[in-house]
């Protein structure tokens, strides 16, 4: 299956990086199947590339009587994208240690017909700053590798009915700042 990801970065004044991306946001839902405001059009990144994982450290034996959990560990969460008009301040951040309140990333269906433009999956990262920023260049255009730290996940899924439409999304969070679920809409400060 082709997919799309797109991405969102928000200030703490609930602001948005703006982005040079022609995203047709009115094909863009996000995970409960609300179509993106025409107004978030120019604040949402394509993403040719994206990595991230979470890692528990374990102690399975029998002198834990059973599994023993650790802290979760948030590892990096690394992006590729064109450079942009939103590069500076992503420069700035880096420099400076400034955290945005929230990234989002949207995977869509890269499809056409009913499925078009269905978020199967969005993840939700809080209280993120920028940790490191390269730049490159292939034969189109140059490009900009970005890793984040972050202190609170969250991944949304929506299953896809057999008529299309979208299932009851399925949502789960975690806080690592407060070691805590958190499915909620509230900032980490």
């Amino acid at each position: 299956m082709a997919i799309d990801v797109f991405m969102t970065l928000q200030r703490y004044d609930r602001t948005y990086l703006p982005s040079e991306s022609q995203v047709d946001v009115s094909t863009l839902t996000d995970y409960t199947g609300r179509v993106m405001p025409a107004a978030m059009r120019g604040f949402v990144f394509q993403l040719s590339e994206y990595s991230f994982d979470v890692e528990q450290t374990l102690n399975i034996g029998s002198a834990s009587g059973g599994a023993g959990a650790g802290k979760v560990t948030f590892n990096p969460l690394s992006i590729t994208r064109l450079v942009d008009v939103s590069s500076p301040s992503i420069f700035l951040a880096c420099a400076s240690g400034a955290p945005f309140m929230q990234l989002d990333l949207y995977l869509r269906k890269a499809s056409g017909g009913a499925a078009a433009g269905f978020v199967f999956l969005q993840y939700t990262f809080k209280l993120v700053a920028v940790k490191t920023l390269a730049w490159s260049h292939d034969e189109e255009s140059p490009r900009e590798s970005v890793t984040f730290d972050y202190g609170g996940l969250q991944v949304k899924y929506r299953a896809q009915n057999p008529d299309g439409s979208g299932a009851k999304p399925i949502v789960n969070g975690w806080n690592r700042v407060s070691n805590v679920a958190d499915v909620g809409t509230n900032p980490i400060n």
